[in-house]
C-alpha cells in the first residue's frame, strides 16, 4: 500500500491546551530514548530524539499560552 494512503488514515495531529498531556508524555519518552541512545552511542538516534523533544518543547509552550 502506498505510503499516501497510509497518511490519509492517520487522525489529524492536534497541539492544542487540551493535548498537552499526550505533548509532555511524548516528551518524557523521547528524552529518556535521547538519553539511552547516547549511552549506548547511538549519536545520530540521540540526535533525532533531541530534535524531537526541542519540536515538542516549543509545541507545548506554544499551546499553554494559546
Amino acid at each position: 500500500m502506498p505510503i499516501r494512503k497510509h497518511l490519509r488514515a492517520l487522525p489529524d495531529f492536534h497541539t492544542d491546551s487540551t493535548h498537552l498531556g499526550v505533548l509532555a508524555a511524548q516528551h518524557v519518552d523521547a528524552h529518556d530514548l535521547a538519553e539511552d541512545a547516547e549511552k549506548r552511542g547511538w549519536i545520530d538516534e540521540a540526535k533525532r530524539h533531541r530534535t524531537l523533544v526541542s519540536r515538542l518543547d516549543a509545541l507545548i509552550a506554544q499551546s499553554e499560552t494559546a
